[in-house]
């Protein structure tokens, strides 16, 4: 296939199949590859449905989600922020709940650290708490198991069941709903409801004029903190991960 079909050129400009130039057509061998190599890009590159090339050769939005979700995770790429909106409020997949799948099929597979990719690892360490110490630690710890015949411990076991929470919230970042399960409203305190009420009622809110201690503090509500267009997202129920900016910013000043 020709470099320009995969760094992404013509998908990118989102030139349908005939409009392609004929000697990339006749290189492709057919309309089928010419799909099937919009669809490997579009999962790869994690670009929205709605405003991709993709969109004329997948017909289910949540199809499509669904497997970028799959792919990403399956090649241990990066939680895709720019995507949470979807991701949280339709697939109800937390960048922790992300994560710790990751880090679960790592854990079962015995794969080592090192197959993690830089972002991957980082945001993975930021979410979770897990670096490459803490790994080789939960790595010997599902080993050992328990009794006579020591069965190995499942992921789960051994894994944190939460994510860290953010040292630090800005006044003016926007809060809004993400998923809510029925069975944790009937946990939320009175404060709680009253929170996620206004926030459904009044749509994105500052983040100043909530209770902090909520925000931060709840594990039975999903909340989305919009911070410069990246969606930061508390955990389980209220999940907060640092946004990619942070890590970005890191690198950079590495």
């Amino acid at each position: 296939m020709e470099e320009s079909v995969l760094d992404g050129k013509y998908i990118r400009g989102k030139v349908p199949f005939k409009r392609l130039p004929s000697h990339i057509r006749e290189g492709l061998g057919g309309r089928k590859e010419w799909e099937k190599a919009v669809v490997n890009y579009s999962l790869s590159q994690q670009l929205r449905f709605k405003r991709s090339l993709v969109k004329t050769i997948v017909r289910d939005e949540m199809e499509y989600y669904n497997a970028l979700l799959k792919h990403s995770k399956d090649h241990l790429m990066v939680y895709p922020y720019h995507l949470a909106d979807v991701m949280v409020m339709k697939c109800g997949t937390t960048p922790f709940q992300y994560y710790h799948s990751i880090f679960s099929f790592m854990l079962e597979n015995d794969r080592s650290y090192d197959t993690l990719p830089n972002f991957s690892a980082s945001d993975g360490l930021l979410t979770m708490g897990i670096g490459r110490n803490e790994y080789i630690s939960l790595m010997n710890k599902s080993k050992a198991g328990k009794g006579m015949f020591r069965k190995r411990l499942k992921p789960k076991a051994v894994l944190p069941n939460k994510p860290i929470a953010p040292e630090k919230i800005a006044f003016w970042w926007t809060v809004c709903v993400g998923h809510v399960f029925e069975s944790s409203l009937r946990e939320l305190s009175p404060a709680e409801r009253a929170t996620l009420d206004r926030i459904i009622e009044q749509g994105p809110t500052s983040a100043g004029s909530l209770d902090r201690d909520i925000v931060i503090g709840s594990e039975r509500i999903w909340f989305c903190i919009l911070c410069f267009s990246l969606f930061v997202l508390k955990p389980q129920c209220v999940f907060l991960s640092h946004s990619l900016s942070q890590l970005l910013s890191q690198s950079l000043s590495q």
